[in-house]
């Protein structure tokens, strides 16, 4: 932050400001089971603990021609509520921040404005404060940089991408309906699976679950779609972290997408084969040609769009381009943000951990995480049709993943008010 104890949002974290209210709103939302009962006490310090190694949670929104997070000197408050019954207006209800925790019982629960940080971003803030709750911070997963750019330090107008070639427009969603929920309910499933078995469907030891399991789910998805359908194919957008291949650190959103498309012909490939065909394109995209192209285009757009004046103009406009790219993006999205990133001390008190997040853009969003060697998979859709994610899992015991059955319940998202 600067003298004046304020810091400019990149275009990345204005565009999720625009989003606000509209059909592509995203509240994500992680939750924790420990061993033990919390203790509110030892929550409340860990909080603290937290907040000074990563000040950029320590903040407000403030609007002054443009947004800009500004220090928050208020008291940051912790609710002791079950998740049906936490504030759902995180401003509104949270002294001005970004952010809540809620606890019950044994589990804890943080949300976030996606206008703060990205999924990478939260998850090093809620480790770092599930690390100070079981004193095991003394060698913190991870170093601050408080950088006031995302995106912006990569993006370079001369910069000419890598061949790649385009990804097939997925299938029309008037023939796969969705089912229409009360604002900001949908239906979440959460599928469990050994780590190992992602592993050794995909022959290395290094590969991202990105090309197993939405090729897996895409195939599942076919079984419903209308026979009238001209077009079959099912599109993914996989959410790239551009920190990692350009080897910078910032605190503000730092993502682009990847599309890949599940077409007819794979549905008679051998799976190994289809895998390695989206790791290939996935690895394509994190060359940094790639990174920085896709980084400088992202930026150019959202900048367009801000560039509208005045602000009532530029969020009405915005809302309605919401309603268009929602359906035709791509067909459902996918994240994954690797282990859960504590000490190893720290994950023997975890037994559980949910990560969700509705879908942007398409139906469905898949959000996975890592916790002690089994992959928590969270199904977040609107599909009139109920049985896709049981038609999942049996795809992935096809290929020798033992995926567990689903645990299916319907969330309600926070809102915010901008």
């Amino acid at each position: 932050m600067n003298q004046n104890n304020t810091c400019p949002l990149n275009a990345l974290d204005n565009y999720n400001i625009l989003a606000f209210g509209s059909a592509i709103e995203n509240i994500p939302y992680f939750h924790v089971r420990l061993d033990q009962s919390v203790n509110p006490d030892k929550l409340q310090k860990a909080v603290r603990e937290a907040l000074i190694q990563y000040p950029h949670f320590q903040t407000k929104l403030h609007y002054n021609k443009q947004y800009f997070l500004k220090k928050n000197n208020q008291a940051f408050i912790i609710h002791n509520v079950s998740v049906d019954r936490r504030p759902l207006h995180l401003e509104k209800e949270n002294n001005g921040y970004l952010w809540q925790i809620c606890y019950e019982n044994d589990t804890i629960s943080f949300e976030w404005c996606h206008a703060l940080t990205d999924g990478r971003g939260a998850i090093r803030f809620f480790s770092a404060i599930l690390d100070a709750y079981f004193e095991n911070n003394a060698n913190p997963v991870f170093n601050t940089v408080l950088s006031d750019q995302g995106l912006e330090q990569i993006a370079d107008p001369a910069q000419k991408p890598l061949s790649d070639k385009k990804q097939p427009k997925g299938y029309d969603i008037k023939y796969m309906p969705s089912e229409k929920h009360a604002s900001h309910r949908y239906r979440c499933h959460v599928v469990k699976i050994p780590t190992q078995d992602v592993l050794n469907v995909s022959h290395k030891a290094d590969a991202s679950p990105a090309a197993v399991l939405p090729p897996l789910f895409s195939k599942a998805v076919r079984r419903f779609i209308s026979e009238k359908a001209d077009n079959r194919t099912v599109c993914c957008s996989i959410v790239i972290d551009a920190r990692t291949p350009m080897h910078i650190d910032t605190m503000h959103n730092c993502i682009i997408t990847k599309q890949i498309s599940y077409v007819d012909r794979f549905d008679e490939m051998d799976f190994n084969l289809v895998s390695t065909i989206y790791r290939s394109i996935l690895d394509l995209s994190l060359q940094k040609e790639n990174v920085i192209y896709s980084a400088t285009e992202l930026v150019k757009g959202i900048q367009g769009l801000l560039s509208i004046r005045p602000k009532v103009l530029r969020h009405a406009l915005f809302h309605q381009i919401a309603k268009i790219i929602k359906k035709q993006q791509c067909n459902f999205g996918f994240s994954y943000l690797g282990k859960v990133p504590v000490s190893p001390e720290t994950a023997s008190h975890l037994l559980d951990f949910d990560f969700r997040s509705w879908a942007d853009f398409g139906q469905a969003n898949m959000s996975v995480i890592d916790l002690n060697g089994t992959m928590h998979v969270n199904i977040c859709e609107e599909y009139a049709e109920h049985g896709v994610v049981s038609a999942f899992v049996h795809e992935c015991r096809n290929v020798g993943i033992a995926a567990q059955e689903p645990q299916t319940f319907i969330q309600t998202e926070a809102s915010n008010v901008f």
